[in-house]
């Protein structure tokens, strides 16, 4: 998000851009990972996976996956050394998340376009459904009562006969972007953990493309399209006053 250059402490905590892909009947991915590895590794050495059972493991000097049951491994995952750029491969997925701290919308977008064009190029696999998620933490010291209006503008609505505090919040809808052809995601929850000084709140902004199959060659603009309405849709959902918590840049 341009979050980076407009506010000193944005509250991005993680950005993910998902590929779906459609392959011959019988084609896993995961037979590409070895050599897809090679050509990403000077920048992604550090080698994990994850299991069917939510196993994770990180390869290290002392510890190889290599003999692990290739039937049991769901997910491979591949980091940069700063820990902060992580590339996943699934069956019939690819996956890039960027941690913080987040460098800017350039940095990542180009990481994204040249990461899909290797595996791209290797799989041979028509891309479905790109989507890119951003997930804020948005925290506040606690007090007695916090009033959410005075800091966002999605608005829980609950009957006026219930009369009660609220514990705990999730709330989540889709939106269809003008053209029809895109899903927009607003996802708003508190955070479950036990925070006793803080109140902290997730706002996940996703952005989905629903027909089909798209081109390589539309993929740079569809981020492009992507990311500013998820801009867009970031701005709408704060009031002024919460926008201030992460101080205007210069």
């Amino acid at each position: 998000m341009h979050v980076s250059k407009k506010y000193k402490f944005p509250p991005l905590v993680e950005a993910i851009s998902e590929f779906r892909f459609a392959t011959e009947e019988g084609v896993s991915f995961l037979n590409f990972v070895p050599t897809f590895y090679e050509r990403i590794k000077e920048k992604f050495p550090i080698r994990g996976i994850k299991t069917k059972y939510g196993l994770k493991i990180e390869e290290s000097k002392d510890k190889s996956f290599a003999d692990f049951p290739k039937d049991e491994i769901e997910i491979y995952q591949f980091k940069n050394v700063e820990n902060n750029l992580i590339v996943q491969v699934g069956n019939d997925f690819l996956a890039i998340n960027h941690l913080k701290e987040y460098s800017n919308w350039e940095n990542y977008s180009d990481v994204v376009l040249n990461i899909l064009r290797l595996f791209s190029d290797l799989t041979k696999g028509h891309i479905l459904q790109p989507s890119i998620r951003y997930i804020n933490r948005i925290s506040f010291d606690k007090v007695d009562s916090l009033d959410l209006d005075e800091y966002f503008k999605i608005r829980i609505m609950v009957p006026s006969e219930i009369q009660s505090k609220i514990n705990s919040l999730n709330l989540r809808t889709e939106l269809w972007s003008e053209d029809k052809n895109n899903l927009l995601t607003v996802a708003f929850r508190s955070d479950p953990g036990k925070n006793s000084n803080k109140f902290v709140f997730f706002l996940e902004l996703g952005y989905r493309f629903s027909q089909g199959k798209m081109e390589f060659n539309q993929i740079d603009y569809w981020l492009s399209n992507a990311h500013k309405s998820l801009n867009l849709a970031f701005e709408y959902c704060l009031t002024e006053k919460c926008k201030q918590k992460f101080e205007y840049a210069d």
